[in-house]
């Protein structure tokens, strides 16, 4: 690759190319990252591409039917060791925004933000062209874990509250069933760190 990196995204594209977007890089402070870059599986080659407008790591990419990617969420992260310590001390923005990628032009545009930032959400898109997210971590909020979900229209770029979990999770995983509804699975359901076995379908 162009760049290492960790807690990324990878999409396949319309034309079987695949997009990677973001993740940490621990060469400067664990700092996330806003480099993307697209594999090209004939030529076995990586191409860097445009950078997006913020730095993610722990966010979520989707294909949408028109072909862009959404990118919504995640954190902007860095990591230092202070002076005299062995261990390191990371500072985490969490993020509400989104924002399209464009495979026609390579170029990255900001569309609406979400109604919660989180990060180690999941985010899938249902049989109508919308996208649902749901759940994340967010540690600006007294109880960080989340149980809340919205949906993204691309049609206008705007996301809509829509009903909560029954339990409240990150890192859990969401897939959409063949009759266009939503399983999710497991994930942690922190504070206390407690890992979780339910599972519930939008």
């Amino acid at each position: 690759m162009t760049t290492r990196r960790l807690h990324h995204t990878a999409t396949v594209l319309a034309d079987g190319t695949v997009l990677v977007t973001g993740g940490q890089d621990n060469v400067d402070a664990f700092k996330s990252l806003a480099s993307t870059e697209v594999y090209n599986p004939v030529a076995g080659t990586w191409t860097a591409k445009g950078n997006m407008g913020k730095s993610r790591t722990y966010h979520t990419a989707t294909l949408l039917p028109s072909g862009k990617v959404l990118v919504a969420g995640g954190a902007e992260c860095s990591c230092k060791i202070p002076v005299g310590a062995t261990s390191c001390v990371e500072s985490r923005n969490v993020l509400s925004s989104a924002e399209l990628y464009d495979p026609e032009t390579g170029t990255w545009t900001a569309t609406g933000s979400m109604t919660m930032a989180h990060y180690l959400g999941t985010n899938t898109l249902l049989c109508n062209g919308t996208v649902l997210a749901v759940g994340g971590y967010n540690t600006n909020l007294s109880d960080p874990t989340l149980a809340s979900a919205e949906i993204y229209d691309p049609t206008t770029g705007t996301w809509t509250t829509t009903s909560s979990m029954a339990a409240a999770s990150c890192s859990h995983t969401a897939v959409a069933l063949a009759n266009g509804k939503v399983l999710i699975t497991a994930g942690d359901g922190r504070p206390g760190g407690y890992f979780l076995a339910r599972s519930e379908v939008y």
